[in-house]
């Protein structure tokens, strides 16, 4: 993992615990923002080693940004816009979220859910949060 890793060390993390007893997710806390945002941006990597990560005995490998609950929830209808491919991409960075609408190559920065229902309607987006059983 340390060479699919390599711009981590052990030094760099501040702290790590367990998120939950039902998963084998864990929280990372750097002493430095600076690598954080660095692993935050060579994230996208990590696509390209699932074999490797497989072999590791980590075929899950996920690294997002701790958000509360309101950035969360628009951080999730966006990945499911981009799965129901409303949208070319979407991302998340040091505390801003940003959508590449199909229409057009230029970034949009969401700050709000009303930026998401104006843009994709009230309808689209209650079915997101609560689609019928």
């Amino acid at each position: 993992m340390t060479e699919l890793l390599h711009y981590v060390a052990v030094l760099d993390i501040d702290k790590c615990h367990p998120l939950g007893t039902n998963n084998n997710s864990v929280i990372l806390e750097f002493y430095v923002r600076e690598q954080r945002d660095a692993m935050l941006r060579n994230r996208k990597t990590l696509k390209n080693k699932k074999k490797a990560l497989e072999k590791l005995g980590c075929p899950n490998v996920m690294i997002l940004e701790s958000l509360c609950k309101s950035y969360g929830e628009m951080a999730y209808i966006c990945r499911k816009l981009k799965s129901l491919e409303n949208i070319q991409d979407t991302w998340f960075f040091n505390g801003r979220l940003y959508i590449i609408p199909l229409d057009d190559e230029t970034r949009v920065h969401i700050t709000h859910i009303k930026d998401l229902t104006d843009r994709f309607g009230q309808a689209l987006i209650n079915n997101i949060l609560h689609p019928a059983a």
